[in-house]
């Protein structure tokens, strides 16, 4: 395997993993995106439950104690939807009464609420004895859809008059005994679907703290994501120059191994000057073709043989004896 084909296949395999680092960081980054929504939606489910609940019962408590008399003011004044005897009553002092029954005492309490906590809720019928409780288009439709199943709804809705956004809760209203002395000449029957009770949550502030842990998520996870590509840099270079130092070794290796080969061939040497012939046919001393065919130095001197062939007379003294 070449060193250029080992450099791509490393570039490869550290821009796949790159690749698979990037989508794992937004597939995490969405699905907390998913959970965050998803336990905010819960939450306002169950804040919408609760006040539901709260209005469920206080009205049961005035179904069960056949409506509440109280004082005729600007803001209370008698039902005109309401077709019972004694609607008003007349105390010893001349105070008027007029009665509040639970689709009045509703609305009456959704006012306060609203004006309190920005919290709406809306009692409304498909076949409703006040025309204000007709229902919205989405209220029609949760109405319709209770008819088929009797589960709670709830959906983000913008506002039809003032576009805002809020989140709807709704939920089935049944008719009871207590109900069929207002609603009993409406055909009503006891078990029969009466209506229900939409709560309207405004999620103004809610989507910007909802927006505001979003970007926190995501912000989070680029860091994550940015740091993990710098490791995997850093690690792709290290491996990089790893890599090429091995290559650059293991060449130098194969290039002294050929020098060693070449040195430990067949040499054609001269018999009697000893000049050996190169790979071109050329003789040249053995000092200068050993030294161009490996790293090895050379430094002359004299053997003793050659001290007493050539120099008979000054031997012993250059010897030593």
């Amino acid at each position: 395997m070449d060193s250029p084909f080992r450099t791509r296949l490393i570039s490869r395999v550290f821009l796949s993993l790159a690749i698979a680092w990037t989508v794992l960081m937004i597939a995490l980054a969405l699905l907390n995106t998913r959970e965050i929504k998803k336990r905010n939606t819960a939450g306002l489910v169950s804040q919408a439950r609760s006040f539901y609940q709260l209005i469920v019962t206080a009205r049961l408590w005035n179904a069960v104690h056949g409506g509440v008399y109280v004082p005729i003011t600007e803001t209370t004044r008698p039902n005109p939807y309401l077709n019972v005897p004694e609607r008003e009553i007349v105390e010893e002092s001349g105070r008027v009464l007029t009665l509040i029954n639970p689709a009045y005492m509703t609305r009456q309490l959704s006012e306060l609420t609203r004006q309190a906590s920005g919290v709406k809720f809306n009692l409304t019928s498909l076949r409703p004895l006040r025309p204000e409780n007709a229902p919205s288009k989405w209220e029609a439709e949760m109405l319709r859809g209770f008819a088929r199943d009797n589960s709670e709804k709830y959906s983000w809705v913008a506002d039809e008059e003032s576009g805002e956004s809020y989140f709807r809760y709704m939920s089935a209203l049944w008719t009871t005994k207590e109900c069929l002395g207002c609603h009993a000449d409406q055909g009503y029957k006891e078990g029969d679907l009466r209506g229900g009770i939409s709560v309207s949550i405004a999620t103004e502030r809610f989507l910007d703290r909802q927006g505001s842990d979003i970007l926190f998520v995501w912000l989070s996870h680029f860091l994550i994501w940015f740091g993990g590509l710098i490791g995997a840099g850093v690690s792709y270079k290290l491996i990089k120059t790893g890599v090429d130092e091995r290559e650059n070794l293991i060449e130098q290796l194969y290039r002294s191994l050929n020098e060693i080969k070449t040195l430990r061939g067949l040499l054609p040497i001269c018999a009697t000057c000893k000049k050996i012939r190169n790979d071109q046919g050329a003789w040249e001393v053995i000092e200068k073709y050993i030294k161009e065919h490996s790293e090895a130095e050379f430094s002359h001197g004299i053997c003793p043989d050659c001290v007493r062939k050539f120099y008979p007379e000054h031997a012993d003294k250059i010897l030593g004896k």
